[in-house]
């Protein structure tokens, strides 16, 4: 589990995984089909800043180069 390895933003994380949570409902019920779409709400909701504070975060841990 790489998040035992991160130290990321909280508040963010925490809205990104309601986000995931709606998405995956609205998915299995057929109500939301366009994963392009969720995906692009994702990074502009935070979800960017979190891709690039983990990959700085492994890089200085030496485990990406």
């Amino acid at each position: 589990n790489y998040n035992d390895l991160l130290n990321l933003d909280a508040q963010i994380s925490a809205n990104l995984q309601n986000m995931q949570d709606q998405f995956d409902i609205k998915y299995i019920l057929e109500k939301e089909t366009d994963y392009e779409a969720y995906k692009q709400q994702w990074l502009k909701s935070g979800g960017q800043k979190l891709l690039e504070e983990a990959e700085q975060q492994f890089k200085e841990q030496g485990l990406l180069k």
